[in-house]
């Protein structure tokens, strides 16, 4: 299975002035929904999404997805972030013209600010009971359900884990192993419930309290 890398889109520090948009044309549209992964909990960011008249207040959150929301592009193509009662975009994520619905945004902290991760969840066929994993640590990890085959995730990427076949809610063993040298070490070992009515996001990332692999998944329901 391809795995789909992490696109991160860079925080703007300066933009140019943003232009309302005057061709007497209706401004193109985004619909989306956010999520946040921030090991250090700290609270949820609020932003003016979208350009002129078609904007929309929202919180980041970190425990689950919110939305959709809708808000108008800039120039047809870039999704603008606003602190309340800033001007200028601090964040601005270009959305392609497939990329204006079903959208998952996920915010990552950057020192003062945030990059954006774009998920479009029907191009990565993510089905329900599946997983989408990223992996946060700096080395590489393999995760194993059942007796599917090891899913290889290198760091800073992401990957796909599968649920098995079947409509039914299934429990089943998983084995996360991280690769240390030249050794593949395992880290974590526990159950999976494989529910098809969800499709779920799971972060792996190394814990700054005891430097140890963590776990941070929000849950979208199908």
């Amino acid at each position: 299975m391809t795995r789909p890398a992490l696109v991160f889109v860079t925080v703007l520090a300066t933009l140019a002035p943003v232009r309302a948009q005057d061709s007497g044309t209706a401004a193109a549209q985004v619909s989306f929904r956010v999520t946040r992964f921030d090991p250090a909990d700290n609270p949820p960011p609020e932003f003016k999404a979208g350009s002129d008249a078609g904007q929309v207040d929202l919180e980041i959150p970190l425990t689950y997805i919110d939305g959709p929301f809708k808000a108008s592009l800039r120039d047809e193509q870039f999704l603008d972030f606003r602190r309340p009662g800033q001007e200028q975009p601090e964040i601005s994520v270009t959305i392609g013209p497939n990329e204006r619905k079903g959208l998952l945004l996920v915010f990552f902290p950057e020192k003062k600010s945030f990059q954006v991760l774009k998920i479009n969840a029907a191009q990565a066929k993510l089905k329900g009971g599946d997983r989408y994993i990223f992996n946060v640590t700096a080395s590489p990890l393999t995760v194993e359900l059942g007796e599917a085959k090891p899913v290889l995730i290198p760091p800073k990427k992401a990957g796909i884990v599968a649920s098995p076949p079947g409509d039914g809610v299934q429990t089943l063993p998983v084995s996360i192993k991280q690769k240390d040298g030249d050794q593949w070490k395992l880290v974590s070992t526990e159950f999976w419930n494989c529910d098809p009515r969800f499709r779920k996001y799971l972060f792996v990332y190394t814990s700054p309290r005891n430097r140890r692999i963590a776990f941070h998944g929000v849950s979208e329901r199908l």
